[in-house]
């Protein structure tokens, strides 16, 4: 797992307006971003406008990125967090944008906590 690097799983309208937003900022480089998605389409126009990482596979971004965004639509969240689960871990800082689904039922699906941060 790359220590600085942040997927987004779901390469939609959400998620494709937060990676322009960082690469256009200045904040992240684009080659420490990756993204998943189902539609192949989406990975390519990502690829070739922001040089971002992509995979359509959900699980290699999970293995790859210490933050992951999700970014899918609430109907597609119960399979992305099943094809993630067992690739997520302690070390993962897990952040939702997906309308209507608290923190709190995508812990339930994965069966651990995410998005805190500890306090060192």
């Amino acid at each position: 797992m790359e220590q600085g690097a942040i997927g987004f799983i779901g390469a939609g309208n959400m998620g494709t307006a937060l990676i322009k937003g960082l690469i256009n900022s200045g904040f992240y480089p684009s080659e420490r971003i990756f993204a998943s998605d189902k539609d192949e389409s989406k990975l390519e126009k990502l690829s070739r406008e922001f040089g971002v990482n992509t995979n359509p596979l959900n699980q290699e971004i999970a293995r790859a990125c210490r933050i992951i965004i999700l970014c899918v639509k609430p109907y597609h969240i119960r399979d992305a967090m099943k094809e993630i689960k067992g690739d997520l871990n302690e070390n993962h800082l897990v952040v939702s944008i997906v309308a209507g689904v608290p923190l709190k039922s995508i812990r339930n699906m994965i069966d651990r906590d995410i998005g805190k941060v500890p306090f060192r």
